[in-house]
């Protein structure tokens, strides 16, 4: 198993909502990155439900018949501060099952609570990777996870745990550029 990690791809800064799309530059450096997941044979997907997220992977999973599979624990994690700009039910429109090749029936979480801290951000996620690494450690699997800054961080700072032992303060501000791919863990299996 190889474990690939990508943050969405380009879009307005100023609107981190649910149905915030990807900009046009977003779109085509979805498409340029498809040779590359490719090559890689990624042949499982796991989405933040977000719109953006979603369409970073959507012409990737088209063009080489792709589920993506959607589970809340990838969804972007919002500070007090900013919870009750954005605060609205993270539920997928029907429209939008009907555009993807989206699946959301085999969901870890199925939906997100509003009024997360640190640990119970970092709780979701890492139940979410202990689930991914035991169900498919021992298979020749090549997973991407589609996901957002913060969240990238906690998944980092998990396997920097589990390398490393204790690690460093969560940063979750620290910066992941948009649309970057990196493998964050293998597993050789017999």
């Amino acid at each position: 198993m190889k474990l690939y990690i990508i943050r969405h791809f380009d879009r307005d800064l100023d609107n981190p909502s649910f149905e915030t799309q990807l900009l046009k530059t977003g779109i085509t450096n979805a498409i340029s990155k498809c040779e590359i997941l490719k090559k890689i044979d990624i042949n499982l997907i796991f989405s933040s439900p977000f719109l953006r997220c979603i369409q970073s992977v959507d012409f990737f999973s088209k063009t080489n018949n792709k589920i993506i599979n959607i589970d809340y624990s990838l969804c972007e994690y919002f500070e007090n501060n900013n919870k009750n700009k954005y605060e609205k039910q993270y539920k997928i429109p029907d429209k939008w099952k009907e555009i993807f090749n989206i699946n959301t029936n085999n969901m870890i979480l199925n939906n997100i609570k509003l009024n997360e801290n640190h640990e119970d951000l970092k709780n979701r996620v890492f139940k979410f990777l202990k689930h991914i690494i035991n169900n498919y450690k021992n298979t020749d699997a090549n997973i991407l996870i589609v996901t957002h800054m913060s969240i990238i961080n906690v998944i980092l700072y998990y396997f920097d745990y589990l390398n490393f032992g204790d690690c460093s303060k969560l940063d979750l501000e620290k910066f992941y550029k948009m649309g970057k791919l990196l493998l964050v863990y293998e597993n050789f299996y017999k």
